[in-house]
């Protein structure tokens, strides 16, 4: 008895070193979630074992991972939804067992001594494991939950590689879309300056007109020309804008047709006959429109390229829904490509362009921005028998919960009464505009073209709202808006700020980081109203 004692205890203490010296955290906690053992591992976190038992395991986690890990938190707004294995919780204090534990639950880990650690600051990643531990009663087959047994591997260093090659992605994703930017400006400036020769045309006929019917008629080609510019400038100024990648619900079709706009003065130009078939049948789906449109961009630069030397120049577009994938294809009557080269055309730096200056990089922009949606690229070629593009892309639906933005409203709400509004812009043309049309649906307006001005209203008029130019000279929206948190910090969530440039880095952190409320220039009088009776209503 005494040697089978010594041989348990033996085993035992081989069993506790091997624990010890496995440089994963391993840890146990009971069902309430208090740690009932953790293994010397836990040091590198600052942690002494003896230090965390009985302890909550929320001790070692960043405070914002908690609630999604957390049997408590999540369970209860699962209650009666099937979430299948996909969707199954992973769970730090998991219950379940086998095939049904929590693998590759990735958590922010916090070490002990951090004072001299920002809030928010990542420290550390772990990637866990962890499943319940039962015990069963072999009288009655019950199983008691003891509660569950998990390892913490360190991914620190994995995740930290991820962020920068996210980064440095995000950085090359922008250098190309810079790059087909310089592209699209010649047809750009045609089109917007189209659109304004006849605005100033339709403006002088209405000073010699003889009758005010024909002064409407002319009243509404100039707002339809001006709205014409406005959109190239707001599509323009969206695919200009760099920002990180962002699902939203998109329509291919009309990305495709955006795409087009931008080149059709060179198109025109180049004698390029185009021809579209868009399958309407495509729904919406879950995507980053900016990124998809810059794909899109690519492959008909490309295409334009390959043209130059052609003597039939024709371009085809075409998309279909296949099942549930959304097939876009281009297909050019360019110089084709090799088959030497067509392996290699998505490889990063790999260029056929060299005499252009191409970088050899849009492709593998391109490659990378759908693989990321889950789709594929290819392309179809024969030397001189042009090239076709194919872009595949599986079609995800918008969740339920999704806010789709409001359409413009046709009528402006009707301003609450006695509301009293400051208007600050230092163009007098905008600031007359906006006064004038205010007044007349029913605003109670007074205005200011500094800065300096709406301050000095500010501090001996009481108003209920105001809106600000963003860009003034000298002191502009950014610096009314701290003098209003400042001294009337009421007004903050009150305060609109009307913006023509906010692709600039700058404006877009001070926006991010005030979460002020924007309306980028330009726009239609009823939606400036109309967020004023928003905001007012919120």
């Amino acid at each position: 008895m005494g040697m089978e004692s010594d041989t348990i205890a033996q085993g035992e203490e081989r069993f506790q070193n091997l624990l010890q010296a496995i440089p994963d955290i391993i840890y146990k906690i009971d069902p309430a979630g208090r740690f009932v053992f953790v293994n010397d591992s836990i040091r590198r976190l600052g942690y002494e074992p003896a230090d965390l038992i009985g302890k909550h395991f929320s001790e070692i986690l960043h405070p914002d991972d908690v609630a999604r890990v957390s049997r408590e938190n999540v369970l209860p707004k699962l209650s009666g939804k099937l979430t299948g294995d996909d969707q199954a919780p992973r769970l730090f204090d998991e219950r379940r067992t086998r095939m049904r534990m929590t693998k590759n639950l990735e958590v922010r880990l916090r070490p002990k001594n951090r004072a001299d650690v920002k809030f928010g600051e990542v420290f550390a990643y772990g990637e866990i494991i962890s499943t319940g531990q039962f015990d069963r009663d072999i009288r009655n087959h019950n199983k008691t939950f003891l509660g569950t047994v998990g390892i913490i591997r360190d991914v620190t260093d994995r995740k930290t590689m991820e962020e920068k090659q996210k980064r440095l992605q995000e950085q090359l994703i922008q250098s190309e879309k810079l790059r087909a930017l310089g592209e699209v400006l010649s047809s750009v400036a045609h089109e917007l300056n189209n659109p304004l020769t006849a605005i100033i045309g339709y403006a002088q006929l209405m000073q010699s007109a003889e009758n005010i019917e024909s002064c409407r008629s002319d009243l509404d080609a100039i707002r339809q020309e001006a709205k014409r510019c406005a959109d190239i400038v707001q599509n323009l100024v969206a695919f200009a804008r760099k920002k990180g990648f962002r699902r939203e619900p998109c329509r291919i079709n009309q990305l495709i047709a955006n795409t087009l706009k931008f080149r059709s003065y060179q198109m025109t130009v180049d004698s390029v006959r185009v021809s579209v078939s868009m399958d309407d049948r495509i729904p919406q789906t879950m995507a980053d429109p900016n990124q998809l449109q810059q794909v899109f961009l690519n492959i008909v630069n490309n295409a334009l390229d390959a043209m130059k030397k052609s003597q039939v120049r024709r371009l085809e577009v075409t998309s279909h829904l296949v099942g549930e994938i959304i097939r876009v294809s281009f297909a050019d009557s360019g110089c084709g490509i090799s088959t030497e080269h067509l392996g290699r055309i998505f490889e990063p730096f790999f260029t056929t362009k060299t005499a252009s200056g191409g970088t050899g990089l849009g492709l593998s922009v391109c490659y990378g921005i759908v693989t990321d949606h889950g789709g594929r690229i290819r392309a179809e070629s024969e030397p001189e028998k042009g090239a076709t593009f194919v872009v595949e892309l599986p079609v995800v639906a918008p969740p339920l919960s999704y806010e789709f933005s409001p359409q413009d409203a046709e009528e402006p709400r009707k301003a609450p009464q006695a509301a009293a509004v400051l208007v600050v812009d230092d163009e007098r043309s905008c600031l007359d505009v906006f006064e004038r049309y205010l007044r007349q649906v029913g605003w109670s307006v007074q205005t200011a073209d500094t800065v300096g001005k709406a301050i000095d209203l500010l501090d001996r008029t009481k108003f209920s709202l105001i809106v600000s130019d963003h860009k003034m000279p000298g002191r502009g929206g950014e610096e009314l808006y701290e003098h209003v948190a400042r001294r009337h910090p009421r007004l903050l969530d009150r305060f609109i700020l009307v913006s023509g440039d906010v692709i600039n880095p700058a404006s877009r952190l001070f926006i991010e980081k005030s979460r002020v409320r924007v309306l980028e220039k330009p726009f239609a009088m009823e939606k400036l109203s109309d967020l004023m009776s928003e905001v007012l209503e919120a």
